[in-house]
Protein backbone atom coordinates (compact mmCIF):
# COMPACT_ATOMS: atom_id res chain seq x y z
CA UNK A 1 0.00 0.00 0.00
CA UNK A 2 1.38 3.41 -0.60
CA UNK A 3 -1.48 5.65 1.47
CA UNK A 4 0.18 7.91 3.52
CA UNK A 5 3.82 7.01 2.49
CA UNK A 6 6.27 9.52 3.82
CA UNK A 7 9.25 9.79 1.58
CA UNK A 8 12.42 9.19 3.23
CA UNK A 9 15.97 10.73 2.99
CA UNK A 10 17.43 14.32 2.61
CA UNK A 11 16.79 15.94 -0.93
CA UNK A 12 19.28 15.45 -3.18
CA UNK A 13 21.78 17.31 -5.43
CA UNK A 14 21.64 16.68 -9.00
CA UNK A 15 19.07 14.15 -8.68
CA UNK A 16 22.04 11.62 -7.18
CA UNK A 17 21.84 9.31 -4.54
CA UNK A 18 22.70 11.00 -1.15
CA UNK A 19 22.10 7.55 0.92
CA UNK A 20 24.82 5.11 1.77
CA UNK A 21 24.84 2.32 4.13
CA UNK A 22 26.86 3.83 6.77
CA UNK A 23 28.01 3.78 10.64
CA UNK A 24 24.68 2.17 11.74
CA UNK A 25 23.99 0.41 8.50
CA UNK A 26 23.20 -3.11 9.68
CA UNK A 27 20.23 -5.18 8.11
CA UNK A 28 19.41 -5.04 4.34
CA UNK A 29 16.20 -6.81 2.42
CA UNK A 30 18.03 -9.37 1.12
CA UNK A 31 18.73 -13.25 -0.07
CA UNK A 32 21.21 -15.13 2.28
CA UNK A 33 24.15 -15.85 -0.43
CA UNK A 34 25.84 -13.49 -2.43
CA UNK A 35 28.22 -14.83 -5.16
CA UNK A 36 32.10 -15.43 -4.55
CA UNK A 37 33.51 -13.88 -7.63
CA UNK A 38 37.00 -15.08 -8.21
CA UNK A 39 39.06 -12.60 -10.30
CA UNK A 40 41.06 -15.92 -12.29
CA UNK A 41 39.42 -18.78 -14.22
CA UNK A 42 37.93 -20.42 -11.59
CA UNK A 43 34.15 -20.16 -11.97
CA UNK A 44 31.89 -18.85 -8.22
CA UNK A 45 30.11 -21.90 -7.73
CA UNK A 46 33.64 -23.33 -8.19
CA UNK A 47 35.05 -21.08 -5.70
CA UNK A 48 31.93 -21.71 -3.28
CA UNK A 49 33.00 -25.23 -3.30
CA UNK A 50 36.77 -24.96 -2.20
CA UNK A 51 36.26 -22.51 0.33
CA UNK A 52 34.86 -22.23 3.76
CA UNK A 53 31.89 -20.38 4.79
CA UNK A 54 30.80 -19.28 8.43
CA UNK A 55 27.48 -18.44 9.39
CA UNK A 56 26.70 -15.08 11.17
CA UNK A 57 23.49 -14.11 12.17
CA UNK A 58 24.42 -10.65 12.15
CA UNK A 59 25.48 -8.33 9.18
CA UNK A 60 28.80 -8.15 8.03
CA UNK A 61 30.10 -4.10 8.40
CA UNK A 62 33.34 -4.23 7.21
CA UNK A 63 36.63 -6.39 6.08
CA UNK A 64 40.29 -5.50 5.82
CA UNK A 65 43.22 -7.62 4.17
CA UNK A 66 46.82 -8.99 6.00
CA UNK A 67 50.01 -7.64 4.53
CA UNK A 68 50.60 -10.05 2.41
CA UNK A 69 47.53 -9.90 0.20
CA UNK A 70 46.44 -14.03 0.97
CA UNK A 71 43.95 -13.47 3.36
CA UNK A 72 41.14 -10.94 4.92
CA UNK A 73 38.80 -10.65 7.73
CA UNK A 74 35.04 -9.80 7.91
CA UNK A 75 33.06 -7.88 10.82
CA UNK A 76 29.65 -8.19 12.12
CA UNK A 77 27.90 -5.29 13.03
CA UNK A 78 27.81 -7.42 16.74
CA UNK A 79 31.39 -7.32 17.11
CA UNK A 80 31.91 -11.11 15.73
CA UNK A 81 35.13 -11.60 13.59
CA UNK A 82 35.45 -13.95 10.76
CA UNK A 83 39.13 -14.89 9.09
CA UNK A 84 40.22 -16.41 5.90
CA UNK A 85 43.69 -17.72 4.13
CA UNK A 86 46.74 -16.66 6.37
CA UNK A 87 44.01 -14.29 8.63
CA UNK A 88 44.55 -14.85 11.95
CA UNK A 89 41.72 -14.56 14.48
CA UNK A 90 42.49 -13.10 17.01
CA UNK A 91 39.54 -12.44 19.36
CA UNK A 92 36.07 -10.05 18.70
CA UNK A 93 33.61 -8.47 20.45
CA UNK A 94 30.55 -10.52 19.90
CA UNK A 95 30.56 -11.23 23.48
CA UNK A 96 30.83 -7.88 24.71
CA UNK A 97 27.60 -5.67 25.91
CA UNK A 98 27.97 -2.66 22.78
CA UNK A 99 26.36 0.53 23.00
CA UNK A 100 26.14 0.43 19.35
CA UNK A 101 26.92 -1.66 16.72
CA UNK A 102 30.58 -1.96 14.50
CA UNK A 103 31.00 -0.37 11.56
CA UNK A 104 34.42 -1.31 10.90
CA UNK A 105 37.82 -3.23 11.17
CA UNK A 106 41.21 -2.45 10.20
CA UNK A 107 44.26 -4.53 10.77
CA UNK A 108 47.57 -3.84 11.99
CA UNK A 109 50.77 -3.37 9.40
CA UNK A 110 52.16 -6.71 10.59
CA UNK A 111 48.87 -8.89 10.45
CA UNK A 112 49.08 -9.97 13.85
CA UNK A 113 45.86 -8.08 15.06
CA UNK A 114 42.85 -5.43 14.41
CA UNK A 115 40.81 -2.30 15.62
CA UNK A 116 37.41 -2.69 15.43
CA UNK A 117 35.45 0.48 15.61
CA UNK A 118 31.77 1.05 16.41
CA UNK A 119 28.72 3.74 15.41
CA UNK A 120 29.64 5.43 19.08
CA UNK A 121 33.11 6.08 18.24
CA UNK A 122 34.09 3.09 20.64
CA UNK A 123 37.41 1.53 19.64
CA UNK A 124 38.29 -1.91 20.47
CA UNK A 125 41.87 -3.76 19.99
CA UNK A 126 43.01 -7.05 19.70
CA UNK A 127 46.39 -8.74 18.75
CA UNK A 128 49.51 -6.68 18.74
CA UNK A 129 46.74 -3.46 17.97
CA UNK A 130 47.28 -0.80 20.16
CA UNK A 131 44.85 0.98 22.09
CA UNK A 132 45.24 4.83 21.78
CA UNK A 133 41.79 6.31 22.57
CA UNK A 134 38.64 6.55 21.04
CA UNK A 135 34.96 8.74 20.98
CA UNK A 136 33.44 5.68 22.91
CA UNK A 137 30.96 7.18 25.78
CA UNK A 138 31.50 10.99 24.66
CA UNK A 139 29.02 13.24 23.07
CA UNK A 140 29.06 12.78 19.11
CA UNK A 141 27.03 15.02 16.78
CA UNK A 142 27.02 12.46 14.13
CA UNK A 143 27.93 8.59 14.21
CA UNK A 144 31.24 7.24 13.58
CA UNK A 145 31.00 5.32 10.30
CA UNK A 146 34.61 4.79 9.55
CA UNK A 147 38.22 4.07 10.56
CA UNK A 148 41.91 3.83 9.36
CA UNK A 149 45.22 3.13 10.50
CA UNK A 150 48.27 5.15 9.95
CA UNK A 151 51.11 3.15 8.40
CA UNK A 152 53.21 1.84 11.49
CA UNK A 153 50.28 1.15 13.52
CA UNK A 154 50.73 3.09 16.12
CA UNK A 155 47.68 5.60 15.48
CA UNK A 156 44.38 5.99 13.93
CA UNK A 157 41.65 8.40 12.27
CA UNK A 158 37.93 7.63 12.97
CA UNK A 159 35.20 9.66 10.56
CA UNK A 160 32.11 10.85 11.83
CA UNK A 161 28.86 10.96 8.79
CA UNK A 162 29.23 14.38 9.21
CA UNK A 163 32.80 14.86 8.67
CA UNK A 164 34.27 15.09 11.99
CA UNK A 165 37.77 13.58 12.24
CA UNK A 166 39.28 12.21 15.49
CA UNK A 167 42.95 11.88 15.44
CA UNK A 168 44.55 9.27 18.12
CA UNK A 169 48.19 8.25 18.68
CA UNK A 170 50.48 9.23 15.56
CA UNK A 171 47.98 9.56 13.26
CA UNK A 172 47.87 13.67 13.24
CA UNK A 173 45.17 15.82 12.35
CA UNK A 174 44.54 17.67 9.26
CA UNK A 175 41.35 19.13 9.09
CA UNK A 176 37.67 18.04 8.63
CA UNK A 177 34.53 18.66 7.35
CA UNK A 178 32.79 18.34 10.63
CA UNK A 179 30.32 21.65 10.39
CA UNK A 180 30.96 22.27 7.21
CA UNK A 181 28.05 22.26 4.40
CA UNK A 182 28.52 19.13 2.29
CA UNK A 183 25.91 17.74 -0.30
CA UNK A 184 26.23 14.13 1.13
CA UNK A 185 27.55 12.49 4.37
CA UNK A 186 30.98 11.03 4.57
CA UNK A 187 30.71 7.16 4.61
CA UNK A 188 34.29 6.50 4.96
CA UNK A 189 38.07 7.34 5.57
CA UNK A 190 41.44 6.24 4.30
CA UNK A 191 44.93 7.25 5.10
CA UNK A 192 47.17 8.21 2.05
CA UNK A 193 50.17 6.50 3.33
CA UNK A 194 51.38 8.47 6.24
CA UNK A 195 50.50 9.72 9.58
CA UNK A 196 49.45 13.53 8.49
CA UNK A 197 47.02 13.01 5.28
CA UNK A 198 43.52 11.31 4.73
CA UNK A 199 41.00 11.11 2.35
CA UNK A 200 37.33 11.28 3.33
CA UNK A 201 34.36 9.84 0.89
CA UNK A 202 30.51 11.16 0.36
CA UNK A 203 28.16 9.35 -0.33
CA UNK A 204 28.00 11.14 -3.36
CA UNK A 205 31.48 10.80 -4.79
CA UNK A 206 32.50 13.63 -3.51
CA UNK A 207 36.46 13.48 -2.04
CA UNK A 208 37.79 15.69 0.63
CA UNK A 209 42.06 15.58 0.70
CA UNK A 210 43.40 16.48 4.05
CA UNK A 211 46.92 16.47 3.38
CA UNK A 212 46.19 14.14 0.59
CA UNK A 213 47.11 14.61 -3.08
CA UNK A 214 43.41 14.95 -4.60
CA UNK A 215 43.42 12.83 -7.90
CA UNK A 216 39.81 13.01 -8.62
CA UNK A 217 36.11 12.15 -7.40
CA UNK A 218 32.30 11.22 -8.58
CA UNK A 219 30.99 14.19 -7.46
CA UNK A 220 28.57 16.01 -9.12
CA UNK A 221 27.90 13.10 -11.33
CA UNK A 222 24.93 10.63 -11.39
CA UNK A 223 25.45 7.28 -10.06
CA UNK A 224 23.41 4.29 -9.73
CA UNK A 225 23.59 3.77 -5.91
CA UNK A 226 25.64 5.24 -3.62
CA UNK A 227 28.86 5.17 -2.34
CA UNK A 228 29.64 3.03 0.65
CA UNK A 229 33.70 2.85 1.69
CA UNK A 230 36.91 4.37 0.29
CA UNK A 231 40.20 2.54 0.51
CA UNK A 232 43.86 3.41 -0.33
CA UNK A 233 45.70 2.02 -3.49
CA UNK A 234 49.38 0.40 -2.95
CA UNK A 235 50.88 3.71 -4.23
CA UNK A 236 49.49 6.07 -1.61
CA UNK A 237 48.72 8.09 -3.84
CA UNK A 238 45.35 6.87 -5.43
CA UNK A 239 42.24 5.17 -3.96
CA UNK A 240 39.15 3.28 -4.64
CA UNK A 241 35.41 4.39 -4.14
CA UNK A 242 32.77 1.82 -4.33
CA UNK A 243 29.17 1.72 -4.37
CA UNK A 244 26.44 0.44 -2.60
CA UNK A 245 25.38 -1.55 -6.07
CA UNK A 246 29.20 -2.90 -6.29
CA UNK A 247 30.18 -0.46 -8.99
CA UNK A 248 34.09 0.52 -8.32
CA UNK A 249 35.78 4.26 -9.21
CA UNK A 250 39.53 4.23 -9.48
CA UNK A 251 41.54 7.49 -9.15
CA UNK A 252 45.45 8.89 -8.71
CA UNK A 253 46.46 5.44 -11.17
CA UNK A 254 44.44 3.23 -8.77
CA UNK A 255 43.51 -0.01 -11.58
CA UNK A 256 39.98 -1.26 -11.64
CA UNK A 257 40.10 -4.87 -12.80
CA UNK A 258 36.33 -5.23 -12.02
CA UNK A 259 33.39 -4.79 -10.28
CA UNK A 260 29.70 -5.45 -9.64
CA UNK A 261 28.47 -2.65 -10.74
CA UNK A 262 25.36 -3.38 -13.31
CA UNK A 263 25.09 -7.19 -11.51
CA UNK A 264 22.79 -8.69 -9.26
CA UNK A 265 23.33 -8.64 -6.22
CA UNK A 266 21.39 -10.40 -3.08
CA UNK A 267 22.42 -7.75 -1.10
CA UNK A 268 24.40 -4.37 -1.05
CA UNK A 269 27.80 -3.81 -0.55
CA UNK A 270 28.99 -1.90 2.50
CA UNK A 271 32.93 -1.86 2.21
CA UNK A 272 36.37 -2.52 0.74
CA UNK A 273 39.94 -3.44 1.10
CA UNK A 274 42.67 -3.47 -1.10
CA UNK A 275 46.04 -5.57 -1.93
CA UNK A 276 49.25 -4.75 -0.54
CA UNK A 277 50.30 -4.50 -4.90
CA UNK A 278 47.69 -2.02 -5.27
CA UNK A 279 46.33 -4.19 -7.85
CA UNK A 280 43.44 -5.95 -6.34
CA UNK A 281 40.62 -5.56 -3.89
CA UNK A 282 38.03 -7.68 -2.19
CA UNK A 283 34.18 -6.26 -1.87
CA UNK A 284 31.87 -6.99 0.55
CA UNK A 285 28.26 -7.58 1.31
CA UNK A 286 26.36 -7.20 4.29
CA UNK A 287 25.36 -10.89 3.34
CA UNK A 288 28.59 -11.73 3.70
CA UNK A 289 29.30 -11.97 0.01
CA UNK A 290 33.00 -11.19 -0.67
CA UNK A 291 33.76 -10.23 -4.44
CA UNK A 292 37.51 -10.76 -5.42
CA UNK A 293 39.12 -8.70 -8.36
CA UNK A 294 42.81 -8.60 -9.75
CA UNK A 295 45.76 -10.49 -7.53
CA UNK A 296 42.89 -10.31 -5.00
CA UNK A 297 42.40 -14.17 -4.07
CA UNK A 298 38.97 -15.19 -3.16
CA UNK A 299 39.28 -17.09 0.02
CA UNK A 300 35.96 -17.81 1.87
CA UNK A 301 32.95 -16.01 2.86
CA UNK A 302 30.25 -15.38 5.95
CA UNK A 303 26.80 -16.17 5.33
CA UNK A 304 24.23 -14.10 6.96
CA UNK A 305 21.59 -16.65 8.17
CA UNK A 306 17.78 -15.94 8.48
CA UNK A 307 17.95 -17.55 12.16
CA UNK A 308 17.43 -14.56 14.59
CA UNK A 309 20.05 -14.45 17.28
CA UNK A 310 19.16 -15.75 20.58
CA UNK A 311 17.82 -13.34 22.61
CA UNK A 312 19.49 -12.29 25.88
CA UNK A 313 17.88 -12.45 29.40
CA UNK A 314 14.38 -11.40 29.45
CA UNK A 315 14.08 -11.40 25.65
CA UNK A 316 14.49 -7.33 25.77
CA UNK A 317 17.67 -5.39 25.18
CA UNK A 318 17.94 -0.82 25.24
CA UNK A 319 17.20 0.11 22.24
CA UNK A 320 21.33 1.58 21.62
CA UNK A 321 21.56 -2.38 20.97
CA UNK A 322 19.66 -2.82 18.19
CA UNK A 323 18.82 -2.15 14.73
CA UNK A 324 16.37 -3.74 12.02
CA UNK A 325 16.23 -6.95 12.04
CA UNK A 326 16.17 -8.91 8.14
CA UNK A 327 12.76 -9.50 8.56
CA UNK A 328 11.67 -5.96 9.64
CA UNK A 329 13.48 -4.51 6.72
CA UNK A 330 10.79 -6.79 4.31
CA UNK A 331 8.37 -5.87 6.67
CA UNK A 332 8.48 -2.35 5.57
CA UNK A 333 9.24 -3.22 2.16
CA UNK A 334 6.37 -5.07 1.26
CA UNK A 335 3.86 -2.17 2.69
CA UNK A 336 5.87 0.51 1.11
CA UNK A 337 5.42 -0.98 -2.24
CA UNK A 338 8.82 -0.67 -4.97
CA UNK A 339 8.74 1.81 -8.00
CA UNK A 340 11.62 1.71 -10.04
CA UNK A 341 11.27 4.93 -11.43
CA UNK A 342 10.76 8.76 -9.43
CA UNK A 343 7.00 9.30 -9.15
CA UNK A 344 5.29 11.46 -7.03
CA UNK A 345 4.47 10.38 -3.56
CA UNK A 346 0.16 10.70 -2.67
CA UNK A 347 0.89 13.51 -0.35
CA UNK A 348 -0.35 16.90 -0.89
CA UNK A 349 2.88 17.88 -1.59
CA UNK A 350 3.28 15.57 -4.23
CA UNK A 351 6.65 14.83 -2.76
CA UNK A 352 9.39 13.12 -5.72
CA UNK A 353 9.73 9.66 -4.50
CA UNK A 354 11.86 6.69 -5.81
CA UNK A 355 12.46 2.89 -4.68
CA UNK A 356 10.73 2.14 -1.18
CA UNK A 357 9.69 5.72 -0.44
CA UNK A 358 12.98 7.30 -0.58
CA UNK A 359 12.61 11.22 -1.49
CA UNK A 360 14.47 12.66 -4.10
CA UNK A 361 13.29 15.87 -3.16
CA UNK A 362 10.49 17.96 -1.99
CA UNK A 363 7.27 18.67 -4.63
CA UNK A 364 7.00 16.68 -7.86
CA UNK A 365 9.27 15.06 -9.93
CA UNK A 366 10.33 17.25 -13.23
CA UNK A 367 11.88 15.85 -16.23
CA UNK A 368 15.39 16.38 -15.29
CA UNK A 369 14.76 14.24 -11.97
CA UNK A 370 13.54 10.92 -14.14
CA UNK A 371 16.71 11.75 -16.95
CA UNK A 372 19.03 11.81 -13.54
CA UNK A 373 17.48 8.83 -12.07
CA UNK A 374 16.09 6.54 -14.94
CA UNK A 375 15.56 2.91 -13.47
CA UNK A 376 17.26 1.29 -10.34
CA UNK A 377 17.15 -2.21 -9.28
CA UNK A 378 14.92 -3.22 -6.34
CA UNK A 379 19.09 -4.05 -4.70
CA UNK A 380 19.47 -0.20 -5.24
CA UNK A 381 15.91 0.26 -3.42
CA UNK A 382 16.56 -1.81 -0.71
CA UNK A 383 19.92 0.13 -0.25
CA UNK A 384 18.26 3.34 -0.14
CA UNK A 385 15.54 2.15 2.11
CA UNK A 386 18.18 0.73 4.71
CA UNK A 387 20.37 3.98 4.66
CA UNK A 388 17.44 5.75 5.46
CA UNK A 389 16.42 3.39 8.31
CA UNK A 390 19.83 3.72 9.66
CA UNK A 391 20.42 7.59 9.44
CA UNK A 392 16.58 9.05 10.38
CA UNK A 393 14.83 6.65 12.30
CA UNK A 394 16.68 4.36 14.58
CA UNK A 395 18.67 7.59 15.63
CA UNK A 396 14.62 8.64 16.11
CA UNK A 397 13.73 5.78 17.84
CA UNK A 398 17.01 5.66 20.45
CA UNK A 399 16.29 9.14 21.35
CA UNK A 400 12.45 9.03 21.66
CA UNK A 401 13.02 6.11 23.61
CA UNK A 402 16.36 5.69 25.12
CA UNK A 403 15.68 3.82 28.23
CA UNK A 404 12.84 1.50 27.37
CA UNK A 405 14.12 -2.24 26.75
CA UNK A 406 12.23 -3.85 23.86
CA UNK A 407 12.37 -7.02 21.60
CA UNK A 408 13.84 -7.36 18.57
CA UNK A 409 9.87 -7.37 17.28
CA UNK A 410 8.74 -4.60 19.10
CA UNK A 411 11.87 -2.35 17.55
CA UNK A 412 11.11 -3.71 14.33
CA UNK A 413 6.97 -2.64 14.43
CA UNK A 414 8.49 0.66 16.24
CA UNK A 415 10.49 1.39 13.08
CA UNK A 416 7.73 0.27 10.48
CA UNK A 417 5.70 2.94 12.26
CA UNK A 418 8.07 5.53 12.25
CA UNK A 419 9.06 5.07 8.37
CA UNK A 420 5.65 5.41 7.45
CA UNK A 421 4.59 8.33 9.74
CA UNK A 422 7.93 10.03 9.98
CA UNK A 423 10.54 10.13 12.90
CA UNK A 424 8.64 13.24 14.99
CA UNK A 425 6.27 10.55 16.14
CA UNK A 426 8.56 9.13 18.25
CA UNK A 427 10.60 12.22 19.19
CA UNK A 428 7.66 14.30 19.67
CA UNK A 429 4.43 13.75 22.81
CA UNK A 430 2.70 10.78 20.65
CA UNK A 431 0.50 8.64 22.54
CA UNK A 432 3.24 5.41 21.81
CA UNK A 433 5.92 7.14 23.15
CA UNK A 434 4.45 8.99 25.95
CA UNK A 435 3.10 4.71 26.87
CA UNK A 436 7.01 3.80 26.51
CA UNK A 437 8.41 6.27 28.71
CA UNK A 438 6.39 5.83 31.88
CA UNK A 439 8.03 3.81 34.64
CA UNK A 440 7.14 0.93 34.11
CA UNK A 441 6.43 1.26 30.48
CA UNK A 442 2.91 0.30 29.41
CA UNK A 443 3.77 -2.18 26.83
CA UNK A 444 0.37 -3.26 26.59
CA UNK A 445 -1.15 -0.01 25.48
CA UNK A 446 0.96 0.20 22.11
CA UNK A 447 -1.07 -1.79 19.98
CA UNK A 448 -4.36 0.27 20.48
CA UNK A 449 -2.02 3.57 20.11
CA UNK A 450 -0.63 3.05 17.12
CA UNK A 451 -4.79 3.30 15.61
CA UNK A 452 -4.40 6.50 16.23
CA UNK A 453 -2.33 7.21 12.85
CA UNK A 454 -4.67 5.86 10.23
CA UNK A 455 -5.43 8.81 8.41
CA UNK A 456 -4.02 10.92 5.73
CA UNK A 457 -5.29 14.87 4.62
CA UNK A 458 -8.24 13.86 6.86
CA UNK A 459 -9.60 11.07 5.64
CA UNK A 460 -9.36 7.32 7.06
CA UNK A 461 -7.33 4.97 4.81
CA UNK A 462 -7.79 1.21 4.33
CA UNK A 463 -4.39 0.53 3.95
CA UNK A 464 -2.87 2.24 7.01
CA UNK A 465 -5.56 0.74 9.36
CA UNK A 466 -4.57 -2.51 7.46
CA UNK A 467 -0.60 -1.13 8.52
CA UNK A 468 -1.28 -0.27 11.88
CA UNK A 469 -3.09 -3.33 12.66
CA UNK A 470 -0.28 -5.35 11.25
CA UNK A 471 2.30 -3.55 13.45
CA UNK A 472 0.37 -4.09 16.50
CA UNK A 473 0.24 -7.66 15.98
CA UNK A 474 4.38 -7.26 15.28
CA UNK A 475 4.48 -5.79 18.60
CA UNK A 476 1.97 -8.49 20.08
CA UNK A 477 2.97 -11.97 19.18
CA UNK A 478 6.78 -11.06 16.79
CA UNK A 479 4.51 -12.36 13.90
CA UNK A 480 5.76 -10.48 10.63
CA UNK A 481 2.72 -11.32 8.60
CA UNK A 482 0.83 -8.58 6.85
CA UNK A 483 -2.69 -8.79 7.40
CA UNK A 484 -5.59 -7.82 5.57
CA UNK A 485 -8.62 -7.43 7.76
CA UNK A 486 -12.23 -6.37 6.61
CA UNK A 487 -11.63 -2.50 7.34
CA UNK A 488 -14.57 -0.99 9.42
CA UNK A 489 -17.32 1.91 8.19
CA UNK A 490 -15.99 5.16 6.91
CA UNK A 491 -12.24 4.01 5.74
CA UNK A 492 -11.41 4.74 2.05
Amino acid sequence: MREKRVSHGSPLSGGRARGAARRKARLFVSGLTAAAIMSGAVTAQAAMASTPTVNTNYPIAGITGTPDGRGYWEVASDGGVFSFGTAQFYGSAASIQLAAPVVGITSTPDGKGYWLVAADGGVFAFGDAGYFGSMGGKPLNSPVVGMSATPDGGGYWLTAKDGGVFAYGDAQFAGSMGGKPMNAPVVGIAGSGGTTGYWLAGADGGIFAFNAPFSGSMGGKPLNAPMAGIARSGSGTGYWMVGADGGVFGFGGAPVPGSMGGKPLNAPVVGMAGTPSGNGYWLVASDGGVFAFGDAPYLGRAVLTSTPPPPPPGGQQMPANLMLSTSGAAFIAAFEGFSAVPYNDPSQAQNCTIGYGHLIHAGPCTSTDKQNWGSITVQQGQALLQSDVNTRFVPALRTGIPATPLTQTQFDALIDWIYNEGAGVITGSSSVRNALRVSPPQYSAVPQDLMNYVSADGKKLCGLYRRRISEGNLWSTGSYARLSPACPPGYN
